[in-house]
């Protein structure tokens, strides 16, 4: 299969994934924003957390958090990425 075709099918899947969300979402309606975003927060960290040990990358992303200018823009980008959750997530619940 060459990258192309691979890239193509993860875009597709993510589409699919990113269409049906909203649905996802609908079902968790009693729940108050804040509990959906907490969740999907920590189970984003756990991912990646499995993501990075078992691709063997401990060391080189160990290095890149050290440098501050990193962190700083890595911090900017996850309030940005929470906001857009939150709304999105809030905008859902609310119909």
């Amino acid at each position: 299969m060459t990258q192309s075709v691979k890239g193509a099918i993860a875009m597709l899947l993510a589409c699919v994934i990113w269409g049906f969300a909203p649905l996802y979402y609908s079902f968790l309606s009693h729940l108050g924003p804040e509990e959906i975003l907490s969740h999907r927060t920590l189970w984003s960290v756990v991912t990646f957390v499995i993501l990075i040990a078992f691709t063997g990358r401990r060391t080189e992303t160990l290095r890149v958090l050290k440098l501050p200018k990193t962190m700083a823009l890595i911090f900017l980008a996850g309030v940005m990425i929470g906001i857009n959750w939150y709304v999105f997530i809030f905008s859902v619940g609310e119909g």
